[in-house]
């Protein structure tokens, strides 16, 4: 199994049979989306421009602090949540091109608060270098959060352009900060993609995914495994459950 066609397309160019190949992306439980949620950062303005993931050079946050002073809405907030080895360097970036005062370093955030956090901002960033998939754009759709993201490695298999979000090249502060002023001056847009976001991010549910993982293991094994009501009713197990 993989996490994205663009994988099983490598796969198949290195002579893996496709018909061994089974393309199942990683999913989102939407029970956890559903309940009110209050402000976790209630002493930030808005509109807020948010970043979930480790800060290591793969996610590409040195340009997201390149773009932070591009980027011409005048009380644009952007909030760094997760932490890494790059925190240190990114935070003397800030400081030394004059945006300290609008890029905030949240720090660890434990992934049952991610749900309010992503609720309460405006905008989803994900600019990263290289990114096979990232589960926060599955959440972000969840919660009909438009988005940016880098045109790189799968994750044009969940964002298509101008339609569920906007792609821009990885390592472009300029394009980055550019799709960012669009997002927050058009509202119009923001529904249009938060709609769309929405809609495909039933296609992440994960019980309708694991279902698909339970038909794989089903067919590997010649049918042999039981089903998945069958399981839960035996011993109150859950057959498929989601891991970060």
């Amino acid at each position: 199994m993989v996490i994205t066609a663009r994988l099983c397309g490598l796969l198949v160019s290195e002579g893996v049979d496709e018909n061994r190949l089974h393309v199942i992306p990683p999913g989102v439980n939407p029970s956890l989306f559903e309940r009110p949620l209050e402000d976790p950062f209630t002493g930030f303005g808005k509109p807020r421009v948010l970043f979930v993931g480790r800060l290591a050079p793969q996610k590409g946050v040195r340009t997201l602090v390149a773009a932070a002073g591009l980027i011409e809405h005048p009380s644009a907030q952007v909030l760094l949540v997760g932490d890494g080895p790059e925190r240190p360097a990114l935070e003397r970036e800030a400081e030394r091109i004059g945006v300290g005062d609008r890029f905030h370093f949240l720090g660890f955030v434990a992934h049952d608060r991610l749900p309010a956090v992503l609720t309460h901002a405006d905008l989803l960033v994900l600019p990263s270098l290289y990114e096979e998939l990232g589960t926060v754009l599955l959440e972000a759709m969840q919660v009909s959060l438009p988005i940016v993201a880098s045109k790189t490695g799968g994750i044009p298999d969940v964002m298509e352009d101008d339609v569920n979000g906007i792609l821009v090249p990885p390592g472009d502060p300029e394009a980055l900060a550019r799709a960012i002023d669009r997002i927050l001056a058009d509202c119009e847009l923001v529904s249009r993609l938060s709609e769309e976001g929405q809609e495909r991010a039933k296609g992440y549910d994960w019980e309708v995914l694991a279902g698909r993982v339970l038909r794989v293991y089903q067919d590997v094994t010649g049918g042999r495994m039981a089903p998945v009501d069958s399981q839960h009713e035996d011993d109150g197990s859950m057959s498929a459950r989601p891991r970060r």
